[in-house]
This record gives C-alpha cells, structure tokens and sequence, in this order.
C-alpha cells in the first residue's frame, strides 16, 4: 500500500478583480495603522529626500527639484527651510503620531518662524512653547479643528434661515414658501417658462 505525500504551507486568501478569490503563499500582508500620517511628517521627509538628492548630485538646484516637483522655487524653498531645524525637532517631526481626523494641529506655517531663528536653543524653545500651545488648546478645545467652526457657522445659517439669529432677538419674516428669514433678506427662485 503506498502512502500518501503531505505537504504543509502557510496560505492566506485575498480578492482580486472583478470579486475573484487568490491564494497566495505566506503570511497575509499587514494592514495599515488607522489614520494618517500628519503633512508636517511628509513635509519633514520630503525636505530630507531632496537634499539628498541634491548632495548625491541628481538634481543640479532646487530650482531644477521645483520644476521637476512642478511647484514654485519658493514652495521649494519653504520646504527645504525645515531641515534650519535643530536635529531633536526634526526627528520629533517625523516621528509624530497618527492623526485620526480633523486638522493638523502642527502645520509648515507655524515653524517657519522657529525654522528662520539660528541658534537651536531657541528653536527647541519656541517648539516646546508651540507644542504646549497645542496640548493646551486640544484640552480646552479651542483651535484644534475645523470641525466646531464648521458647526458654529452651522449654527449660524440655521439661526438665519429660521430668523431667529444665536441670541433670538432678531426679527423675522416668511417669505411665500413659509420659510423664516431675516428682515431684509430676500429669496428669489427661478420660474420656468410656460
């Protein structure tokens, strides 16, 4: 009687196309971590990248890295002042954790200022002044994201459709569709011809 071959593997199933099922050999592939990484990370890492593509001689200048980028020599420019960064900072940059939503807290604009000062000392206090800004407005939940203007300024178009304004003291009229509006807006909708 003869015996049988095993062989033992390690798949996992994927889709494809078109709702079709693969088996592949290995492991299955790691997710990614939720979230994303923040832009002052990429903009960290974009600035390490091109001067090293300039160092290692491939791009001439950046005004050769902004035409092949195809972006101004300033935006350029901005970019690559990140790397005037004390060395602590950069790497807390790119190191920086996901963010699940919302804005950035930590933009390009706001370290431009730290970037242009030259001694790092006073760079690594201007950051850490910066990131206590941050905690603290992410705690008493003001400036952290667009998210409460958005809903404030809702709040303020529902205010003036019903009339009422935040504070209800305005007054009000309907316009022929019954609408509540502020006094002295009006509203005007397109008639098709007969």
């Amino acid at each position: 009687m003869k015996k049988g071959l095993t062989i033992t593997k390690q798949v996992h199933f994927r889709c494809a196309q078109r709702g079709r099922k693969l088996i592949e050999e290995g492991a299955p592939a790691k997710t990614a971590e939720p979230g994303r990484v923040p832009r002052i990370s990429r903009l960290m890492a974009l600035a390490i990248y091109m001067q090293d593509l300039v160092n290692r001689g491939e791009v001439a200048d950046y005004a050769e890295l902004a035409r092949l980028a195809q972006v101004s020599r300033a935006r350029i420019t901005q970019i690559m002042n990140l790397l005037h960064l004390a060395p602590d900072i950069q790497e807390e940059l790119l190191l920086l954790p996901r963010s699940e939503g919302g804005a950035n807290p930590i933009t390009e604009r706001k370290l431009r200022r730290i970037a242009a000062v030259v001694d790092w000392g006073k760079q690594r206090a201007m950051w850490g002044e910066l990131k206590r800004r941050r905690e603290t407005d992410a705690t008493s939940g003001r400036g952290v994201s667009c998210w409460k203007r958005k809903s404030l300024s809702t709040r303020r178009i529902r205010a003036a459709q019903e009339g009422t304004g935040l504070r209800g003291d305005h007054e009000s009229r309907r316009n022929r569709h019954g609408s509540r509006l502020p006094v002295g807006v009006t509203m005007s909708l397109p008639i098709p011809a007969p």
